[in-house]
């Protein structure tokens, strides 16, 4: 086959040297050439596969971001170009109709359809309930494992243990990775910050995890602490959940995400990079709850490589202190998951509301990087794809509505917009409400007492409320240290708010032996005398 791209020339270094002196002439020409070497390489690469050639095929020497010599990447979060082509390939919904769905009025719709992946019988797959001594009943509440979805011809499953770890357990876990955790913000578009997160690698991994366009780096001394929290909560969770699991089976990394917020976020996504071959193997995610409860959205995808969900398949639940939450098999191809915000209109009755929220995301990377040192040339055969137990087909969903229509809108108990201008709502008592305010009506408990509000607030707040909220913590700050400073600076009388009026309208300072310089601007002031007006 003739190709069309030039011809590889043959270098009589290495293809990737090492890199020259920083902020030299030659070191920036290196590079050029080295990025074009590897687009030359790709392409004969892809010539090669495409016609189905018997030669030998060398794998890419870089699956790294490439960088300018004079800049050094530092560890932590960084933006990465290369991700950027991956999300160019994903098919967009067309606008008109995505608003024809929201507008659709019908019962649950996740049905069965004609075999796309191969059955349990031809390809068998060991499930983590598998490992699970309890018993358990598909569907069945009160179970110690409640089957959430079953669907063979997707080879989609998805599994929930309620209440699987101790509160007292939890609340170490919590404390321990709030404190020694790497945390690091992510943003919005707008700059706001959704969640922050951190990445956790075992047995000498050294593979990044990306976000989008934002990639996560493995750190390479991870502090002991902890390293020491994170495999504590492995043990624990290995312990309840999978007992008769080897111990060289465990999963190997782990995502965290925290939300120390009710209205953030994530959006509806699968988790379906490379490190893990959501997409072309059977992966299985062990999602680990600490913390106060959020919901939880497991839908189909719209169709391909779409991120917009079927909105009547959505499956909703409920993920509180210590639950576990499992998706196997094929759920990262054939599904997208979604974690709405928390923000409600009506008067909170759970002290849990107000916390914050730590998910571990346990996972197996089944595709290392190069640099990895965990990296095996050919692919190395999984543990859960060995063999598995004879099994009946079945089809098995959770739809909390049963048979009743559903219309995507605004809950009439809560106000609830989780995402597109409301949720599934189910009509009762000539009332549109979601799931837990019609749980909430069938209990027979009196409805909760709802706060007027404007509908066109701001799901989020905007970045006037943020810095408003950050002011009034500051004030909050300043005043907390004008109160434990010595007893000779406070009869001046200068540590009150009501003696700081009669301070110079410039600035203040005060200058007291063997303690550091006081400095009061105007503005803070101001802030002092203002009463909070956002909840902390």
């Amino acid at each position: 086959m003739t190709s069309l791209y030039p011809p590889l020339p043959a270098p009589a270094a290495p293809v990737l040297p090492g890199p020259q002196a920083a902020g030299t002439q030659r070191a920036q020409s290196q590079a050029e050439d080295q990025n074009r070497q590897r687009l030359l390489l790709s392409c004969h690469l892809q010539d090669l596969l495409s016609a189905g050639t018997s030669e030998p095929v060398r794998r890419p020497l870089v699956t790294e971001k490439t960088h300018d010599a004079r800049e050094p990447i530092t560890p932590g979060l960084v933006l990465d170009a290369r991700q950027s082509t991956r999300f160019a390939e994903r098919s967009v919904r067309d606008p008109a109709e995505r608003k024809a769905s929201l507008r659709r009025v019908a019962p649950h719709l996740w049905e069965a359809t004609q075999r796309t992946e191969p059955p349990l019988k031809e390809q068998p797959l060991l499930l983590l309930g598998d490992f699970h001594s309890a018993p358990k009943d598909v569907g069945a509440p009160g179970t110690s494992c409640r089957v959430v979805l079953w669907d063979e011809s997707r080879r989609c499953f998805a599994s929930h243990w309620p209440g699987a770890l101790p509160p007292d357990f939890c609340s170490h876990s919590f404390d321990a990775l709030m404190t020694h955790g790497p945390w690091e913000p992510l943003h919005s578009k707008k700059g706001q910050v959704t969640r922050e997160t951190c990445w956790y690698v075992r047995k000498g991994c050294r593979c990044d995890y990306t976000y989008g366009i934002a990639r996560v780096r493995a750190k390479r001394k991870q502090t002991q602490a902890f390293r020491a929290a994170m495999e504590i909560l492995l043990e624990e969770v290995m312990r309840r959940v999978c007992p008769s699991l080897p111990k060289e089976a465990w999963p190997n990394c782990a995502n965290l995400n925290l939300y120390t917020e009710a209205w953030q976020s994530v959006g509806w996504h699968a988790d379906d990079e490379s490190l893990f071959m959501g997409k072309d193997r059977d992966c299985p995610i062990l999602s680990v709850s600490l913390g106060a409860r959020r919901e939880f959205w497991l839908a189909l995808r719209h169709q391909g490589n779409c991120m917009d969900p079927q909105l009547k398949s959505i499956v909703e639940i409920d993920l509180h202190n210590g639950d576990i939450l499992s998706m196997e098999g094929l759920c990262q191809k054939h599904c997208v998951h979604f974690v709405p915000c928390d923000v409600r209109n009506i008067e909170s009755t759970s002290h849990d509301s107000v916390r914050a929220r730590i998910n571990v995301t346990w996972r197996w990377i089944r595709e290392h990087k190069q640099r990895c040192p965990q990296h095996v040339e050919g692919t190395e055969q999984f543990f859960f794809e060995s063999s598995g137990p004879p099994r009946d087909e079945q089809f098995f969903v959770h739809a909390w509505a049963g048979q009743c229509a559903m219309a995507w809108k605004l809950c009439d108990g809560c106000d609830h917009d989780a995402w597109r201008g409301g949720r599934n709502c189910v009509k009762h008592q000539n009332q549109w409400l979601c799931r837990l305010c019609y749980e909430h009506a069938l209990s027979g408990a009196p409805p909760h007492q709802k706060v007027p509000r404007d509908r066109r607030r701001p799901r989020r707040p905007g970045l006037a409320v943020i810095e408003a909220r950050a002011a009034a913590e500051e004030a909050d700050n300043m005043h907390d240290k004008f109160q434990f400073l010595p007893q000779e600076f406070n009869n001046t009388g200068a540590s009150r708010p009501d003696a700081l009026q009669q301070l110079n309208p410039l600035s203040a300072a005060f200058f007291v032996p063997s303690y550091p310089q006081v400095v009061v601007t105007p503005m803070q002031i101001q802030q002092m005398q203002v009463p909070r007006a956002f909840p902390m």
